[in-house]
């Protein structure tokens, strides 16, 4: 019996083999051999963190189209960008973007695979990216631009070194804070430290919704109830959780001031006015994914 099960097994593996090298639809298209066989080579390289440079060695090797995995390809042609992607297209995403999904009863544009759901989310915000809204929110920004010269200034004349990789990213995090959240993260304050984790959880997210995204389950292998389970047993701080806590605190609290009249001049704002699919008032967590998005 286990034989049987292993010979058909074996049988079945071969056949996709060859299926996927003399067969397929993909058959022609240039690539490194065993990424013909198994979206693992993509995969492998994802992990490294090399990708970006690999992919750039492959189009230089194999030309404008390459075969990446057994159905991927990656394309580098200005002439098919309206085919891809132009409006109207019927070129859909994949289950890729499903990672993105963000862990709220609310749905996201960015990872939005149904058109007539992104075409309205997208729509709904943006009213707020607007060259109008942005002038608006120039003083605020202008604010913390001033504040960083500032504490740049403190740190010269002490004699520290600067990196202004970390202070322009702590810049660009406490701009996102007033704007969609109605107070800076104060990482300026804290002479560009990480405050909440937030910049650094970010980059973790990033990497590890890169890298699952091609697995079955995706992120829920590793978030699940078991895993934060044993990760609190461990004593193993959730920074993602938390920051959904404080951010979930200060859109509840702007909701509340909304109802008390009070108005602002950011991109919550916009947020909180915005319209559910029904037509009526936005609910809280379409609120709070949309200010979750900026960061």
């Amino acid at each position: 019996m286990v034989q049987n099960i292993l010979l058909i097994s074996l049988c079945s593996l071969l056949c996709l083999i060859v299926y996927r090298i003399a067969f397929h639809p993909l058959r022609n298209i240039p690539g490194p051999f065993l990424a013909k066989l198994t979206g693992h080579w993509r995969n492998d390289r994802t992990w490294r963190g090399t990708w970006h440079d690999d992919i750039l060695q492959l189009h230089e090797r194999y030309g404008r189209v390459v075969r990446i995995a057994p159905n991927e390809v990656s394309v580098v042609d200005q002439n098919c960008i309206k085919t891809l992607y132009g409006h109207g297209q019927n070129a859909m995403k994949t289950n890729w973007y499903a990672v993105w999904d963000p862990p709220i009863p609310a749905p996201a544009f960015f990872p939005a695979r149904d058109r007539k759901l992104h075409s309205f989310l997208r729509k709904r915000v943006s009213a707020a990216y607007s060259m109008t809204s942005i002038l608006k929110y120039e003083e605020p920004i202008q604010g913390l631009l001033g504040l960083m010269i500032e504490r740049l200034r403190l740190q010269a004349k002490a004699g520290n070194a600067i990196n202004l990789g970390d202070w322009t990213g702590a810049l660009a995090f406490d701009v996102v804070g007033v704007l969609g959240f109605g107070a800076p993260f104060e990482h300026l304050q804290n002479d560009a430290a990480d405050v909440m984790e937030i910049r650094s959880s970010v980059l973790e997210l990033f990497f590890w919704g890169q890298c699952m995204g091609h697995y079955w389950g995706q992120m829920k292998l590793l978030r699940n109830a078991l895993t934060l389970k044993l990760m609190a047993l461990a004593g193993i701080k959730d920074k993602i959780a938390g920051f959904q806590k404080w951010s979930a605190e200060r859109v509840t609290a702007r909701m509340a001031e909304k109802k008390d009249g009070v108005q602002h001049p950011d991109m919550l704002a916009h947020f909180v006015n915005m319209k559910a699919q029904n037509g009526e008032p936005a609910s809280f967590p379409e609120v709070l994914v949309e200010a979750l998005n900026l960061v």
